[in-house]
């Protein structure tokens, strides 16, 4: 389901067709990816690095946690990814003494090699052209809005309406009689029960996209 979906059905759990915010969705989209084994995402993005002319060094997103592959766009008719090699510091060094010329100077061309240090990646040879980046890398996932779809299992989708709706119904609504402020309670306390529900199967679901194969968990063996 997309945001948008899923907005149209915190505005029938709250019972108001006003409701035009993703803020409670996301928020409560947040919080389930953290607290269940989906905190992490492997994503493949092409443009979210680019190597700029004689620039070596870039300073990795924030939204990248953990850089896996990156790959060269080349700039020869059919534009060819290349992978871009990380090597050890010994090696990249040696790389760089290799692209520097008798003067010092850098040897400029399609970056070949890279290294991680910290929040950057560094390349050699020394990038001649603007070159696209193909990043592979595990990263969170990004906020709800109305086109984006929730990167969990589609059977968690509704949970996340029910936790978004059960945030707004908690709010004040002035002017509200007695009767209707009781039928609102009582429509939170039941979307809270549902959410209880759902809350072991999802806790101790896998991210199958990074594990590979998923680890189950153990059970505890009982003893009479």
């Amino acid at each position: 389901m997309t945001g948008e979906e899923l907005l149209e059905r915190v505005r029938g759990y709250v019972g108001d067709d006003n409701i035009e915010m993703y803020d409670e969705l996301d928020d409560a989209y947040q919080t389930i990816v953290r607290s269940a084994a989906f905190r992490r995402f492997r994503w493949r993005d092409d443009g979210a690095m680019i190597t700029r002319p004689n620039v070596t060094t870039y300073l990795i997103p924030a939204f990248i946690r953990r850089l896996e592959a990156v790959w060269i766009q080349e700039t020869t008719e059919f534009q060819e990814w290349k992978p871009l090699k990380f090597v050890d510091d010994v090696e990249f060094e040696r790389q760089v003494f290799t692209w520097t010329n008798s003067d010092a100077t850098n040897n400029t061309n399609t970056p070949l090699y890279g290294r991680v240090s910290g929040n950057m990646l560094e390349v050699v040879p020394t990038p001649n052209a603007a070159y696209p980046m193909r990043v592979h890398y595990i990263g969170d996932p990004p906020a709800l809005e109305r086109l984006t779809e929730p990167q969990i299992p589609a059977s968690y989708h509704l949970t996340i309406a029910k936790m978004a709706a059960v945030r707004i119904l908690a709010y004040p609504k002035y002017g509200m009689n007695e009767v209707d402020a009781a039928q609102r309670a009582a429509s939170r306390q039941a979307l809270q029960q549902e959410i209880a529900e759902a809350n072991m199967p999802l806790t101790f679901d896998m991210a199958n996209n990074i594990t590979g194969t998923p680890a189950i968990p153990k059970r505890k063996v009982m003893r009479s």
